[in-house]
């Protein structure tokens, strides 16, 4: 009786023998209903889990100029965000969105993109770099003129609007990234879907079926039960090819509280979308320097990190 209610997978390497074949048509007997694929002798496994995953991130990444392609130096990241924006004009005031520029690793320049490196783009569209780590960006002039940082702009807890010279040089670090990305219009509900539908699309291809994923940070405008409804009716049309453990990434007390009253606790879900662990970040990350030390950086020493939620908080 329990026979139709499992999953068998079987894989047999059909090399001739007798054994072999009785093997195969002893098995479609047991289970008539079953799939045969020949494989033609190609190698085939389980699906792969990605233990680390922004998935929804990904997804919107894949709809921007990739940067990870093109950080072997500076120009080459400028570069490409130029082809980028005369292959999609930006129109309605858009802006210009890049992720994956990696400082490391250029070999023209030793030091992160700055807001005059980006205005080479382009001074009349606003333009939004992302470090590969997801802990720094970067935006143009005309970008820090829409969000009016200015020299007098306080410092925001748990993060850092970069400075030299006495003025903003257009980078911006862990919490302070948050009104940049507030400030770029929110997608829609049938957004969100498209980038979740790219996404699984990318992810199948290379043979990912499941992800821890963390998707409540990444439009922090966007309410976590938009994000929850996206995938909801992506898994009831068959669209979520993806298995999701969420992550749940809340920087904010009340936020959190709303979350967990509204029923959202460990295990909730089905097993296309299910509810995972609450996830604090405590500090940035190394490639960011924003990483939280415990003495100054061999290569900046002017910082020791940035810590995002003070002890008080904590408590």
């Amino acid at each position: 009786d329990l026979l139709p209610a499992i999953f068998v997978i079987v894989y047999i390497t059909l090399s001739g023998r007798n054994s072999n074949l009785n093997l195969c048509h002893k098995l479609h007997k047991s289970f008539p209903a079953g799939l045969c694929i020949d494989l033609g002798g190609k190698f085939v496994c389980s699906g792969f889990n990605d233990s680390h995953m922004h998935l929804l991130n990904y997804g919107s990444s894949l709809l921007k100029a990739q940067l990870a392609a093109h950080t072997e130096s500076l120009e080459d990241m400028l570069a490409c965000l130029d082809t980028f924006q005369k292959e999609h004009p930006r129109k309605d005031g858009a802006w210009l969105m890049g992720r994956g520029w990696n400082q490391d690793y250029f070999t023209d320049v030793d030091r992160m993109p700055n807001r005059y490196d980006l205005d080479r783009v382009s001074t009349e569209v606003p333009i939004c770099a992302t470090r590969a780590c997801g802990h720094c960006l970067v935006v143009n002039s005309k970008a820090l003129e829409l969000l009016g940082v200015t020299a007098d702009t306080p410092q925001p807890e748990g993060g850092e609007i970069g400075m030299e010279n006495g003025e903003p040089d257009g980078r911006f670090f862990d919490n302070a990234m948050e009104p940049v990305y507030d400030s770029i219009p929110v997608p829609s509900k049938e957004e969100i879907k498209d980038m979740i539908r790219s996404a699984c699309k990318a992810l199948n291809s290379y043979g990912v079926t499941s992800s821890q994923s963390d998707d409540y940070c990444v439009y922090r405008a966007v309410p976590w039960q938009t994000v929850n409804e996206a995938y909801k009716e992506l898994e009831d049309s068959g669209e979520l090819t993806v298995r999701v453990y969420e992550q749940s990434n809340f920087t904010d007390l009340e936020s959190l509280k709303g979350f967990v009253e509204a029923g959202n606790v460990t295990g909730i879900g089905t097993d296309r979308f299910k509810i995972g662990p609450l996830k604090m970040l405590g500090d940035g990350a190394l490639g960011a320097r924003t990483a939280f030390l415990s003495r100054p950086y061999a290569d900046d020493p002017s910082t020791c990190g940035i810590p995002v939620f003070r002890k008080p908080w904590m408590r």
